[in-house]
């Protein structure tokens, strides 16, 4: 994480290699060290705060900073906006992050503007350190956050396996950057620390607060909980939960040069232009309803006063490798959530992972006791059709101007159902975004607050416009 900031003030330009070969080799020996001297701090909770330019934090506790290209007096202010994607499928993790990284520079470069913002999705099978080392490299001082996931979303199409990175550039946009480990499981204050970046904003036409969280890391729903204490409800909220390939382990988060688990990231973004927030699921509900009788937060312990696990699997006549293997069990659930019943609408919640012993199973979102939940199915034309509300949500109040980029975060179960025609969503994404940059990655989970304090989704399509 130092040197994310060590490259900042040294003005290395990995792209253009403007910084000379003495400077360069500076920074790289001080990334080293900072690396090592960062994870020294992360295990000494007590150490004083360590101020580097902006930058402040207490061991890896909280971190922010910012990107405002009007704070230059060198150059004026044009109010341009540009949003470019970078993409990579090398096989060397740091190689596969620095390319994907200068591929978006570079486009943003030839639209005549600098990046200001990198928001960065990668397999979770790259070793997590190397990728952040090469962000890190690759940034040369710019804020970057991003994620682990399970499949990686392109303007070109789906992938599994790859690095995908979205720049925003231009001084039409300003950005403040965070980052807040989760202690104890509290993410409700979590996600209250993190949301702090939008205090350190000159909010301009449209603010939005993008956030990236663990998605393994508990009841989802606190986060935007944490976030709406802090921002209230004038600031929207949007992002997704980071994922690892449905083997249910660990995620990764990562802040410029450095990789973290059970942590939220954050960029407050503020435009000249509109931003607009489209949500949509493709759910419908099959069969009876059920009341969750038993409960504990995000652990569904019975319904119907029977052990929750033998009622889903019995009202979905589950296969006999589903009702004892884990593996299994998390494949046939991600196409089944459940959905709780509203009065005008159904929340929909993952069905995460089964206790075989206890004979419950773990969403990744509270499950109230006492309310009604019925079994969710949905087919390629309902989740497809969702696809389109979504992208049409988003750019709702733009009035029929173009947006100037998409970023998406696609429920992993959506992509269950879509099979071999998932290139299908991201054609229509992709239409929808008018020759715009699409970027985004599929999630265990989603965020979209645009009214009330509630905003935590699952098996949802959100889609972020840029105007």
């Amino acid at each position: 994480m130092f040197g994310f900031f060590v490259m900042k003030y040294l003005r290395c330009d990995p792209l253009t290699d403007t910084a000379s070969a003495e400077g360069c080799l500076i920074m790289v020996q001080k990334v080293r060290w900072a690396r090592l001297r960062v994870k020294r701090l992360s295990r000494v909770r007590s150490a004083k705060p360590i101020r580097v330019g902006s930058f402040s934090h207490r061991g890896l506790n909280k971190v922010s900073t910012h990107s405002d290209p009007a704070d230059s007096a060198a150059s004026a202010s044009t109010n341009k906006r540009e949003t470019a994607t970078g993409v990579s499928r090398l096989p060397a993790p740091s190689e596969a992050a620095q390319e994907a990284v200068q591929s978006a520079t570079a486009s943003l470069r030839e639209a005549g503007v600098e990046p200001v913002l990198f928001v960065a999705y990668a397999a979770s099978t790259y070793d997590a350190d190397l990728l952040a080392e090469g962000f890190g490299l690759a940034a040369g001082g710019v804020p970057l956050i991003g994620c682990s996931t399970a499949g990686e979303i392109a303007t070109g199409g789906a992938d599994d396996g790859g690095v995908v990175v979205f720049a925003l550039g231009g001084d039409g946009f300003a950005v403040e950057v965070s980052c807040q480990e989760v202690n104890d499981g509290d993410l409700r204050s979590a996600g209250s620390e993190v949301a702090g970046c939008v205090e350190q904003l000159a909010r301009r036409q449209s603010t939005v607060l993008l956030l990236l969280s663990d998605g393994l890391a508990g009841d989802q729903q606190e986060v935007v909980r944490g976030a709406y204490d802090r921002v209230g409800a004038e600031v929207p909220l949007v992002g997704g939960c980071a994922g690892d390939g449905l083997r249910m382990e660990r995620t990764t988060q990562f802040f410029g040069s450095v990789a973290l688990t059970n942590a939220i990231v954050a960029a407050a973004i503020t435009s000249d232009g509109p931003i607009g927030i489209g949500v949509s699921h493709g759910w419908r509900s099959t069969g009876g309803s059920m009341t969750v009788t038993k409960s504990s937060g995000v652990v569904v312990e019975t319904l119907d006063d029977e052990p929750a696990l033998d009622t889903y699997l019995n009202r979905l006549d589950a296969p006999a490798e589903v009702r004892v293997d884990a593996a299994a069990f998390t494949d046939f659930a991600a196409t089944r959530p459940i959905g709780l019943i509203r009065r005008n609408r159904d929340e929909i919640r993952f069905v995460a992972k089964a206790d075989f012993e206890n004979r419950t199973f773990t969403c990744f979102a509270e499950v109230p006791q006492g309310g009604s939940v019925s079994i969710m199915e949905g087919d390629a034309e309902s989740v497809l059709g969702a696809t389109d509300a979504a992208c049409s949500g988003a750019v709702e109040t733009f009035q029929g101007s173009p947006p100037k980029g998409f970023m998406v975060f696609d429920c992993i179960a959506r992509k269950g159902v879509l099979g071999e025609g998932i290139q299908r969503e991201i054609s229509q994404i992709a239409d929808g975004a008018d020759g715009a940059a699409v970027a985004g990655f599929y999630s265990y989970g989603e965020f979209a607050r645009t009214s009330g304090s509630s905003g935590f989704h699952n098996q949802t399509l959100v889609v972020l416009a840029l105007g």
